[in-house]
């Protein structure tokens, strides 16, 4: 009980001295200054004033902080650039004519590329596939003959899905004349 009257008194001491109204603190049935009176009032008022020079120089702090890093990132005025220009030397300049020749002559020439004029057979040293007529019916046979197997194992199939079906719709038949709806 003593402490939230203590922490009350505080806060409200801080919230007067912030707005400027004069602290009196009295209480429990004295008719005197109450806890300590005057000595209370001024000793809150001296830590308040304490804790807002303390806040105040940090806050002061901070805004320097952020104004010098604001003038830090203004843009800063022009300065010249005397460093000294690239001049193609004697080696380079025989290394360029080299390549403009180059270039001149492809162009002059059109060569096609390699990748894209050669035949099939010339790109990888065989003839292509010899046996391909051979290959082709054994893989037609194959697909002949598992279409043949998946036909065989198809059939049950198709004949419980059918009898599934009509037992169903008799069940709702059935059920429909029970409930009324027949």
């Amino acid at each position: 009980m003593l402490l939230r009257v203590v922490i009350s008194v505080f806060v409200l001491g801080v919230i007067r001295v912030i707005s400027g109204v004069p602290i009196k603190v009295t209480g429990y049935g004295d008719t005197g200054t109450g806890f300590g009176g005057a000595d209370l009032s001024a000793g809150l008022q001296s830590k308040v004033t304490q804790l807002s020079s303390v806040a105040q120089n940090a806050v002061q702090a901070k805004v320097q902080t952020i104004s010098g890093l604001k003038s830090s990132l203004t843009p800063q005025e022009h300065i010249p650039d005397y460093s000294r220009q690239e001049v193609e030397g004697l080696p380079s300049k025989g290394l360029s004519i080299y390549d403009n020749l180059h270039d001149k002559f492809g162009s002059f020439m059109n060569a096609q590329p390699i990748v894209d004029s050669i035949n099939e057979e010339d790109k990888y040293g065989n003839s292509g596939d010899k046996f391909y007529p051979v290959g082709r019916k054994v893989v037609d046979g194959f697909e002949s003959f598992s279409n043949l197997i998946n036909k065989f194992f198809e059939v049950p199939r198709d004949i419980t899905r059918q009898i599934s079906r009509g037992i169903t719709d008799k069940l709702n038949s059935v059920g429909a004349k029970i409930v009324g709806l027949m």
